[in-house]
């Protein structure tokens, strides 16, 4: 029998959005199986993955935009795991596509970044009893099996597009080359992805300090990829980190007593140097305007000017990125930046001494939270 006429390829994944890198890997495995009926499964909810934060019918639809945007509108789209609303394991997508197609073989497609932790997908041996598995190694994701289950392999090496990195992107506005031209535009006209947030952001802030938004979240992205921190966290942070920075000093000072802003020293904050509760403001408008909920992104707003003595990575990461961001004017920052890159903790004892030295030539007034960490990183360092 004709081996066109026997196989189908499921291809499953959250397709958060849905881009370039899935679009090589499904028509190289098309390319190699040639199989007679070819299947995109976006999950509703997958399991190892973060919380979704855009709908099934809005990937649903993505995903039939970018497949038709690449040549590929052949490829049928399930709505299967959309339509059981629920958390999604792929052995029951496999057992769909076998009840569905009992006598064909089946392959289900993943990259090499899947196959690594297979072993511990929900009755995995359920999936390989019912579909070979197809694996494409992608770019940073050697093909590593330590479950030793049976796969076929595709050839070539596929590219590196993590969702989460794009997802990260997506929220500064640096994504166009990794998606098709009508995925964007749909983006675009939903405002998915934070785009509309970033609107409003947009309207609370001066031209300068959106900028500087966008140039703290790339840098905490990045950072954030490095340090083994979440991107699309870590851009969240960056980009809303002085959403109440333009807030005359007045209107400052009535937002913190009305939302009971939880500043350390808040009367001696109020009395000698009230732009320092901006941070705190951010992190309440964040969540109250913006709908941020992830309380280490808040933590970061929070903690981004003042710090605490003990801060998590993510906090670290905006607290300097804050300071090292491209576009600022102090010889500083760019160093900061460079040992950023090389040691995080580095960089954030490095970006507490340049915050207490400023403020120093400057006659300001050092709030005791930053002297205490000077204290504390001082001793640290001792030891």
């Amino acid at each position: 029998m004709n081996q066109t006429r026997e196989t189908i390829i499921v291809y499953g994944g959250s397709f958060d959005p849905p881009h370039r890198g899935h679009a090589a890997l499904l028509k190289a495995a098309i390319k190699k199986i040639k199989p007679s009926r070819s299947y995109v499964a976006p999950a509703f909810k997958a399991p190892f993955k973060e919380p979704v934060p855009v709908s099934f019918n809005d990937r649903f639809k993505m995903t039939k935009l970018a497949l038709r945007g690449v040549g590929l509108e052949h490829v049928r789209i399930s709505r299967f795991e959309g339509n059981r609303d629920c958390l999604s394991y792929t052995f029951k997508t496999i057992r769909y596509f076998r009840r569905l197609h009992p006598r064909k073989k089946i392959y289900f497609l993943m990259g090499s970044d899947c196959l690594a932790g297979f072993g511990r997908w929900k009755n995995y041996r359920g999936i390989i009893k019912n579909a070979v598995l197809l694996v494409g190694a992608r770019n940073g994701f050697p093909l590593k099996n330590p479950s030793g289950v049976p796969f076929e392999r595709l050839e070539g090496i596929f590219p590196e597009v993590s969702s989460t990195f794009l997802r990260a992107a997506l929220l500064v506005g640096d994504h166009s080359r990794f998606l098709a031209g009508p995925v964007n535009g749909y983006i675009e006209k939903k405002g998915l992805y934070f785009l509309r947030e970033r609107r409003l952001l947009k309207t609370l802030l001066t031209p300068a300090r959106y900028s500087h938004c966008l140039a703290v979240a790339r840098l905490a992205a990045e950072l954030a990829g490095k340090y083994g921190e979440n991107p699309r966290q870590a851009a969240l942070a960056g980009l809303l980190h002085d959403a109440a920075r333009d807030f005359k000093k007045n209107r400052l000072i009535r937002y913190a007593i009305a939302k009971r802003l939880k500043v350390p020293w808040f009367n001696a904050t109020v009395g000698h140097a009230p732009v320092l509760l901006h941070s705190y403001a951010s992190a309440r408008l964040a969540a109250e305007r913006f709908g941020v909920r992830e309380k280490a992104v808040l933590r970061a707003i929070s903690l981004h000017t003042l710090g605490a003595v003990r801060m998590d990575a993510l906090s670290k990461i905006i607290y300097v990125a804050d300071l090292a961001a491209e576009g600022r004017g102090f010889p500083e920052a760019e160093k900061t930046g460079r040992v950023a890159r090389r040691d995080l903790d580095a960089a954030f004892r490095a970006a507490n001494y340049v915050k207490l030295k400023h403020a120093a030539m400057s006659g300001f007034w050092r709030h005791p939270i930053t002297l205490k960490i000077q204290w504390k990183l001082h001793q640290t360092k001792k030891d």
